[in-house]
């Protein structure tokens, strides 16, 4: 449920909407917030975040399936790329690597993680890199970031400016595109 506004608000209208939010609890609803990164203000694009609140039908087990969020990427590499792969992504790109579950122990490839991102290097026999399909990552130090790939060689190349936000790309040592997004834009 959103935050209770302060006692001097819960009058008036907030008395109603907290009765509303009641009513809809009651009906089998919850809240849930919502991150928003675009709006549009006097006729302008800006950016912004915003938090509101959206009322959504909890999961139901017997009903419709739902996609519920992305659980990790998965990525190519030739056979005996694993040093490379954790050049890139582990001393590079800050993940960390993590052991894979025993029932995988036994297949080739890396698993890497920081957070909610999760990056997994698989190993493919006949590699072909990923040139369009790519992960794109909201990143901190964007600048820095992008100056430690290109010291290391791999190059960045600007992309189009969405929604006023910076991005490019940069390619793993096996040729995959990688997007990265300035998530301070």
């Amino acid at each position: 449920m959103p935050p209770r506004p302060p006692a001097p608000w819960r009058r008036g209208r907030a008395a109603s909407l907290a009765c509303s939010a009641r009513v809809l609890e009651k009906s089998g609803l919850r809240c849930e917030g919502v991150r928003r990164r675009a709006m549009t203000h006097g006729g302008t694009d800006v950016l912004v975040d915003v938090l509101s609140y959206a009322w959504v039908r909890p999961v139901d087990p017997g009903g419709e399936p739902q996609l519920l969020e992305l659980d990790h990427v998965q990525l190519a590499m030739p056979p005996g790329g694993e040093d490379a792969a954790r050049a890139f992504w582990r001393d590079l790109l800050g993940l960390r690597e993590v052991p894979r579950p025993a029932e995988l122990a036994g297949r080739p490839g890396l698993w890497f993680e920081r957070g909610a991102v999760r990056v997994h290097v698989g190993v493919e026999e006949d590699f072909r890199p990923a040139r369009k399909a790519h992960p794109a990552l909201r990143v901190t130090g964007y600048d820095t970031l992008l100056a430690r790939l290109a010291a290391a060689g791999h190059a960045s190349k600007p992309a189009e400016s969405l929604a006023g936000g910076r991005r490019g790309h940069v390619h793993d040592p096996f040729g995959n595109r990688v997007e990265l997004i300035d998530a301070a834009d």
